[in-house]
């Protein structure tokens, strides 16, 4: 069997086999990346496996998808230079399909029939959904006070949903115990804990460059862990190994305010997950937003986004739920779009950097919308949305249609 890829530590330089199972290098501890043999091509057809040969999944194997990755890249009426990258067309609504198809696939691959994860969000939702695809036994964890409506979609994958006392990190502790424990594949979408899912998430980076024609200028993503921002600067790297591109765009993560962990980092020049942490550490991650996806302190990719946001010559931006709400309002009613409030977070970073001129006139940026908004609706209850529902009768609905309607 002619493997496509090799695994290899970033530490300490140590290559392994295609198909055995790591999360770090079992010497040192290191990050775990891949190479790929030269000649590899895009392949004609739809979906993140026509670009195969730049994926971890040997030759002889087929893919676990759902059709997910050739996403839309829409201009934005709210300026010029300005586009949508529109990942919450993925099937189950989120860029983490990406992840996991191929985790799963390469979980398949290797003989795994089970996964386990500790999520109440999109990797959650795309590990169910994946699994049932898969025919895997699932079982994920959920804080204690997770909504049903998060929940209801995993259960009906026929996944198993455990509420679990604790924090998020007692629970993805929680998994890699018994991960390890047992034959279960952590679909956890974190380099750290999964060096396979990340290579997903790099394909946005070649669709851009195939959908664009060129490579953009800026690229704003929303910083939960860190790993979305890392695995696509990781595919604008490798457009420049394939010759195909002479540099990468400028990334900037936006993140919320009062979790601002790395604008502190660039500040404070942290690098090392030990510096990371402790900056974190100084957080408190139990606030009420509406940018739920990003309320994480600790991003447990954060060495590797750090390094891309500097390598690039990009930044972080910590935004309000106040930016956060009125960039999703301009999203809906100028593009027509609606999407999670977290990624919301990438038009108003935008806004905020353009307003104090770092992105400059002419400039061509591109905002990664992660997640659909259909799934969030219960975090924009009142008062958030200022417009009250209110039961009229047929005259009050004349009355007021024609106030509306009045200057058309």
């Amino acid at each position: 069997m002619k493997e496509r890829c090799q695994p290899f530590c970033q530490n300490c330089g140590r290559s392994f086999e295609a198909l055995q199972y790591l999360r770090r290098c079992p010497d040192c501890g290191g990050l775990i990346f891949f190479r790929y043999p030269p000649g590899g091509t895009f392949h004609p057809g739809r979906g993140i496996w026509r670009f195969r040969d730049f994926l971890p999944l040997p030759s002889g194997f087929e893919p676990v998808s759902l059709g997910e990755g050739d996403t839309s890249l829409v201009p934005s009426s709210i300026a010029g230079d300005l586009f949508l990258k529109n990942e919450w067309l993925n099937p189950t609504g989120s860029v983490k399909d990406r992840a996991m198809s191929v985790g799963i696939s390469v979980a398949r691959a290797m003989g795994f029939r089970a996964t386990l994860n500790a999520s109440m969000g999109s990797a959650g939702l795309a590990t169910a959904a994946y699994s049932a695809k898969a025919g895997f036994k699932c079982a994920i964890l959920v804080p204690q006070n997770a909504p049903f409506i998060r929940v209801a979609p995993m259960i009906l994958f026929g996944a198993l949903v455990i509420p679990f006392e604790g924090t998020i990190q007692d629970a993805l502790d929680f998994v890699e115990e018994n991960c390890s424990k047992w034959k279960i594949f952590e679909t956890t979408t974190h380099r750290p804990s999964n060096p396979y899912q990340n290579e997903g998430t790099k394909t946005i980076a070649y669709e851009l460059w195939e959908q664009l024609g060129f490579v953009p200028d800026w690229v704003f993503v929303p910083r939960a862990s860190g790993g979305t921002l890392s695995g696509i600067h990781r595919g604008f790297l490798e457009l420049q190994e394939m010759g195909l591109s002479s540099r990468i765009p400028r990334f900037v993560a936006c993140e919320l305010e009062p979790l601002n962990t790395f604008e502190r980092a660039l500040k404070e020049g942290a690098t090392s997950e030990e510096e990371i942490r402790e900056i974190s550490s100084r957080m408190n991650e139990d606030i009420e937003t509406i940018g739920v996806k990003l309320a994480h302190a600790f991003p447990v990719d954060g060495v590797e986004a750090l390094k891309a946001i500097r390598d690039s010559g990009g930044t972080a931006v910590s935004l309000s739920d106040e930016e956060l709400l009125e960039a999703l309002k301009m999203l809906t009613r100028m593009d027509g779009i609606f999407v999670e409030p977290s990624s919301a977070s990438a038009l108003a970073g935008y806004l905020r950097l353009k307003s104090g001129g770092l992105v400059k006139d002419g400039e061509t940026s591109v905002l990664i919308l992660t997640g659909s908004g259909f799934r969030e609706v219960h975090v924009l209850a009142p008062p958030h949305l200022s417009s009250s529902l209110k039961v009229h009768d047929r005259k009050q609905a004349s009355s007021v249609l024609k106030e509306f309607f009045g200057d058309v």
